[in-house]
């Protein structure tokens, strides 16, 4: 009862988000991660605080939680140091009004990318 209590409430979060009509693509190589945030009307979101969850697939030991940083307006970055392998990228951006969003990515990088 309880799990399919957690279970309608997540289904809820993610019919929420997705009314919201944001886009949130993120690149991602060995040494940069880039995230451009825009609401429905494709206007930046601006005043964000974003974090890039990073997970390896087949071990945790580099697993890591990189702060972006705004770089313009509704584009964020950060520097990384990533191996060539299949990461699971999870991110979660904050909006300054207090909303909340969330997106996870498979992204396999290759060596010199």
């Amino acid at each position: 009862y309880v799990a399919s209590q957690e279970f309608n409430g997540e289904l809820d979060k993610a019919r929420a988000q997705a009314k919201l009509g944001w886009s949130t693509p993120l690149i991602l190589s060995t040494e940069e991660a880039l995230v451009e945030a825009r609401d429905a009307n494709g206007k930046p979101i601006k005043g964000a605080e974003v974090v890039l969850l990073l997970q390896r697939s087949m071990t945790d030991r580099d697993d890591q939680a990189v702060t972006l940083t705004e770089v313009a307006p509704g584009l964020y970055r950060a520097a990384v140091d990533l191996a060539p392998v299949h990461w699971k990228a999870s991110l979660r951006l904050k909006a300054a009004n207090g909303v909340t969003y969330r997106q996870d990515h498979q992204i396999l990088l290759k060596a010199g990318e």
